[in-house]
């Protein structure tokens, strides 16, 4: 489902990170020697880059986002 946000109003629910999203891509860069490029795979914007932002306990405004599960939880983390 996607929602239009305004600017700080966030909906109820687990912590909106853009790492979290089920739709983001961690992937190489394509320049040599390619930084880590955070890609979207929603289908309205497929291959651009994530809008995040990547900061600690800040939450992303893409109206786009949904929660994805973790695949592998690292050890003591919950």
């Amino acid at each position: 489902m996607t929602s239009h946000l305004r600017p700080g109003s966030l909906p109820p629910g687990p912590p909106r990170y853009a790492a979290r999203c089920r739709f983001v891509q961690v992937t190489l860069g394509s320049n040599p020697g390619g930084h880590l490029v955070n890609l979207c795979r929603h289908v309205v914007r497929d291959g651009m880059e994530c809008v995040g932002p990547f900061l600690d306990d800040t939450e992303t405004m893409c109206g786009l986002w949904e929660f994805g599960e973790r695949v592998h939880e690292p050890p003591g983390r919950g």
